[in-house]
């Protein structure tokens, strides 16, 4: 995966209020490579950052240009990084040349401030460089790497740091940056000098940027002068450039699910149908040529298949997302027999359930998938045996297919996962069965399903569900990521692997709570950062970095969170392909409206036209972008997600806003004259064919 481009604009102490407007207007305006192409971050002077802040577009993001050393107190003329993190400022620029050069600050003054600022939880554009008469002497490198060595003796997590190699009043030429990332290589760590951008602050102006913006270790730039002028925007869209180098296939990173991501993109494999076959492809790459052969396609297993459930037949006629999965078997990491005996769960017998779901009767199926059948039943919530139909507790009960092998695996991982966590917004697993070749699982009963089916099977004339208002919407976005920090925390480290909006179950109140557990994993222990593991999941939800390494995170399951949140902003799917063919991919489609004040609103479902202000739109648009970095580190961490939603949801509720159906909304008014006026296309239109049937809250699609 590559480094994001990072295009910086230093202000300096330049600048009115009604300039600062003006250049904050032209930015919002202006049409740019989307988020995950580059990160823009703008620094005006002191005195406009809250100005900027609240009107710049959610796409770009506001530095400070310097902060103290420690913690703020009798520093007359300073500002301390605890005051940005209360500003909600995000970035700061450290060592810049003229605070070196000028006042004398040495490189372990900037040092220790760099420390300082990640402590506090700033990000920070450092900067190097060297003066003229350094240059002219031939000690640049010697210059840089001691200003370099200063902030590496004080910092070990980079993550967080762009470094700007910024020659004090000199013109670069980005040559150096080859040399600064060698240095990282051998004093920082391979990782460090891989993963850091390193950007030039030398003279860049819209008709070099493109040059400069090609070379390999020139990762963006940090722009003084040109800033305030509209040649940024282009050198903002250099971006492009590096971003086409990245195309082009490497050795390094040919991967058979990139291949297979490719196959499903050019229609070659089917997303949707039961007979589809799987491609294996057995790729090898010399001296640059590809030689690629299939070498077999199979039908695939049930349990693998790409049949979308849809009701009883099992037919899918949404268009949505399919199985992505590779072609090795998983490793149990405990026996059977200890996550049985470890967990809190009871055993069923087989007659048991079979009494409580009435013989399994056709007439109290819930669902029904690859996986096998959900069926409605009742117990006695006392002693958990068999109740009379409508007495007792209702219970959901999953029977697995006997022939399913895979289905096991997924049953087992169900039972070590769900029979030993606990929280509001998982679903609770009440028990299981394990008896001859019958292998069932009971849950407790979520009666208003799952939020694929209020989001898009209430369309087209069907009335079993009907559309969330946004206020809905907005809880259980809130209630979903709760389940997900819960689970990515010290006391759980599980990675969910499968977060999709049919895994997304509600109760009588609309308590969303997180189901299906079949593909969870144990996250990374110890100095790993990842964990290995077979690709599976959901075409569409997966995260980039997952489906091309295998590598799993906590930050995939946040990508596929904010694949969730947009398809609630948008009431569209993930994957669509009844939709025009740009439109199929809803992610692909969505990014240039999600990062424009004027366009956010063609994504809006029209279903909730009215029931949200401009602001709450585009602040859920704005973590929705975050969540989807194409970067791993960009995207923050649940604990985060979750702060933002709360936020949105207190400022919602202080506006008076009242009913939790989005009842007395506060209204997005487009045809006043004293604002922007929005046109809106109608993005909303229902797919062709026959609405999908009830396919109950269980059934996950693909796998249940």
């Amino acid at each position: 995966m590559g480094r994001k481009f990072f295009v910086g604009g230093n202000w300096k102490c330049t600048g009115t209020t009604e300039e600062v407007k003006k250049i904050v207007s032209n930015l919002n305006d202006a049409q740019v490579p989307s988020f995950d192409v580059v990160e823009v971050v703008v620094s005006p002077p002191y005195v406009f950052l809250p100005l900027v802040k609240n009107s710049l577009r959610p796409d770009f993001h506001v530095a400070a240009q310097n902060c103290w050393v420690k913690k703020g107190g009798a520093f007359t003329g300073e500002v301390s990084a605890e005051m940005l993190v209360n500003l909600g400022i995000p970035w700061v620029i450290l060592g810049h040349s003229e605070r070196r050069s000028l006042l004398n600050e040495s490189n372990e003054f900037v040092g220790d401030k760099v420390a300082y600022a990640l402590s506090q939880g700033l990000k920070v554009i450092a900067c190097v460089g060297e003066t003229l008469e350094q240059r002219e002497a031939g000690s640049t490198m010697e210059v840089v790497a001691a200003q370099t060595k200063a902030i590496a003796a004080r910092v070990s997590n980079w993550a967080d740091v762009v470094l700007a190699y910024e020659p004090v009043w000199a013109i670069g030429t980005g040559k150096v940056h080859s040399e600064l990332r060698k240095w990282l290589h051998a004093n920082t760590s391979p990782e460090v000098a891989a993963t850091t951008r390193i950007i030039y602050g030398g003279s860049v102006n819209g008709a070099n940027c493109k040059e400069l913006g090609a070379k390999p270790d020139v990762d963006g730039f940090l722009v003084g002068g040109a800033s305030l002028k509209p040649e940024f925007i282009d050198i903002i869209k250099a971006a492009e450039v590096k971003k086409s180098a990245f195309l082009i296939f490497s050795v390094s990173s040919f991967s058979l699910p990139c291949l297979y991501e490719s196959f499903l993109d050019l229609g070659f494999v089917s997303y949707s149908a039961p007979e589809t076959k799987f491609m294996v492809f057995d790729v090898c790459v010399s001296m640059g040529s590809c030689f690629s052969a299939i070498i077999k396609g199979e039908s695939p297993p049930r349990n693998g298949s790409n049949t979308k459930y849809a009701g009883k037949n099992g037919n899918d006629k949404s268009g949505s997302s399919s199985k992505v999965s590779s072609f090795t078997v998983p490793s149990t990491p405990r026996t059977q027999g200890e996550i049985l005996q470890s967990s809190n769960l009871k055993s069923f017998s087989f007659s048991e359930l079979k009494a409580a779901t009435r013989n399994f009767r056709p007439d109290s199926v819930l669902g029904e998938g690859g996986f096998g059948c959900v069926f409605k039943g009742w117990i006695d919530e006392h002693s958990s045996t068999a109740a009379k139909p409508g007495t007792g507790t209702v219970i959901a009960v999953k029977k697995l297919h006997q022939e399913s092998s895979q289905g096991h695996q997924e049953w087992l991982a169900e039972i070590n996962y769900l029979g030993q966590l606990s929280h509001p917004n998982l679903v609770k697993l009440i028990g299981y069965c394990l008896e001859d070749d019958h292998r069932l699982l009971v849950y407790e009963c979520m009666p208003k399903g799952s939020l694929e089916n209020h989001l898009f099977r209430g369309r087209a004339g069907a009335s079993y569900f009907q559309p969330l208002s946004w206020n809905l919407r907005m809880k259980v976005a809130l209630d979903a990521a709760k389940g997900l920090e819960y689970l990515h925390s010290d006391k759980a480290k599980v990675i969910y692997r499968d977060f999709k909006a049919s895994n997304i179950l509600l109760d009588s109140n609309y308590r969303a709570k997180l189901s299906d557990f079949g593909l969870a994993k144990d996250g990374p222990t110890g100095s790993k950062s990842h964990v290995s593991t077979r690709i599976m999941g959901t075409y569409g939800y997966a995260a980039p970095e997952y489906l091309a390494t295998g590598h799993l995170t906590a930050k995939s399951d946040v990508y596929s969170f904010g694949v969730v949140l947009l398809e609630m902003l948008s009431g569209r799917r993930a994957i669509d392909k009844n939709r025009p063919s740009k439109e199929h991919n809803l992610v692909e489609w969505a990014r240039p409206y999600l990062s424009s004040k004027r366009k956010i609103f063609q994504v809006m479902d029209a279903r909730i036209q009215g029931q949200y202000s401009s602001s709450d739109a585009l602040k859920t648009a704005n973590l929705a972008i975050q969540c989807l970095s194409a970067e791993p580190k960009y995207r923050p961490n649940m604990e985060v997600v979750v702060k933002a939603l709360e936020q949105l949801q207190n400022s919602h509720d202080n506006d008076g806003s009242k009913g939790s159906r989005g009842e007395n909304p506060q209204r997005v008014d487009r045809s006043s004259s004293n604002g922007p006026k929005y046109h809106r296309k109608n993005v909303n239109k229902a797919p062709s064919g026959k609405p999908a049937s009830y396919a109950g809250p269980y059934m996950s699609p693909l796998r249940t």
